[in-house]
């Protein structure tokens, strides 16, 4: 009687402990978020994220200083301390030429249903009477079509590079 008893103790615990095993397993996959970056191909979205942007180079000048910091990324510019005294320390100043902004090749990140997150590459090509260069320039874009609202986080290639890694 008394081996029965602990069988069906060692029993009751063998299942005890494989069915919380099982549960965490479900439970860890589910809350494992596998980020997917594919290249925009919606010729639509491309060209709305690249004239964002270009607009956003056009304004960065000492006369647009609060509504370039009304469009940063929230986070990043508590990150940073960023005020209209420090703002042109974090982006590229764009003054005394004609600017304009030229989409390369940008990868989206879903972050939810209505949330993406857009890694671009491109090109700031400068203007003036004189000349013209280019130099190539990297940002993310936050995109919240339900509130149809973005912002912009300034990157110098890094996370572009990073997110963009094998693909």
């Amino acid at each position: 009687m008394e081996f029965k008893l602990k069988e069906t103790i060692i029993i009751i615990l063998f299942v005890f402990v494989v069915l919380n095993y099982g549960l965490y397993n479900k439970y860890k996959k589910e809350n494992v978020v596998e980020k997917k970056y594919k290249i925009v191909d919606n010729s639509s979205t491309y060209y709305s994220i690249v004239n964002i942007i270009d607009n956003f180079i056009k304004k960065s000048n000492q006369e647009n200083i609060n509504e370039i910091i009304s469009l940063l990324d929230n986070k990043y510019k508590k990150e940073n301390h960023i005020s209209a005294n420090n703002v042109f320390n974090y982006i590229s100043e764009y003054s005394n030429g004609q600017y304009s902004f030229s989409g390369d090749i940008i990868y989206e990140l879903k972050l939810k249903d209505d949330i993406s997150q857009y890694y671009v590459k491109g090109s700031v090509e400068k203007q003036t009477m004189d000349s013209s260069s280019s130099k190539v320039y990297y940002v993310i874009l936050n995109l919240d079509k339900t509130n149809s609202t973005f912002s912009i986080l300034p990157d110098d290639g890094k996370k572009y590079k990073e997110a963009t890694n094998g693909i």
